[in-house]
């Protein structure tokens, strides 16, 4: 009788819960701290009047030890949605309304819902202009290659394979994304990468014609 109630005790135990996975933070960094990473193009003269391109912010995202990120997604420019290589998933949001960031929050367990209903497949990855780049995707209707002999990243017209970078960039990217303004010459884009082995999501604001 003994051992049986023993039994029945040990049955009704709550079972130990399994360590969740340890999840990332992110904090808020001077965008002036990217000024040697990202150099911009000045736009045309003829553009003037809206300015230079810049940086408009930086945010760092601190990852526990083991974890890694496999991948980085966005619709446009933000949010921006990591996937980590075991599979758990995390937002990046921010308010991407501003031109200064203020508040930033990297929310866990919400994955990239993937393209729009309704929207049109992504264009095929297009040939590299020249040997040694590597495609690393798309800004709105720019292109980022990475050239496998320096390891920067470059963003040029989509139909301009020959014209000069409008961003050029030593940050070991593994993202991009962009969203032009259908009012004015400026397009937003946002990168993800590594700058010294601290992963960085930034947005840049580009006066393009």
């Amino acid at each position: 009788m003994r051992r049986l109630a023993l039994l029945t005790v040990l049955l009704a135990a709550p079972l130990t819960a399994q360590p969740a996975e340890p999840i990332p933070t992110v904090s808020i960094a001077a965008p002036e701290t990217l000024s040697g990473v990202i150099l911009l193009a000045p736009p045309p003269q003829s553009l003037s009047a809206y300015g230079r391109s810049k940086v408009l912010w930086r945010a760092d995202i601190h990852l526990p030890k083991g974890l890694s990120i496999a991948r980085a997604d966005m619709t446009g420019y933000a949010p921006i949605f990591l996937t980590s290589r075991s599979g758990s998933c995390f937002k990046l949001d921010f308010n991407g309304a501003s031109q200064a960031l203020t508040k930033v929050d990297l929310l866990p367990d919400v994955c990239w819902p993937g393209r729009p209903a309704g929207a049109s497949p992504p264009p095929p990855a297009p040939l590299p202009p020249r040997a040694g780049l590597v495609y690393a995707g798309r800004a709105w209707d720019l292109i980022a290659w990475t050239d496998t002999r320096t390891g920067e990243t470059t963003l040029i017209p989509e139909r301009e394979h020959d014209a000069r970078p409008v961003l050029t960039t030593s940050m070991r990217v593994i993202a991009v994304g962009g969203l032009g303004s259908p009012d004015a010459p400026m397009t937003e884009v946002s990168l993800v990468g590594y700058v010294r082995g601290q992963l960085v999501a930034t947005t840049v604001m580009l006066i393009l014609p």
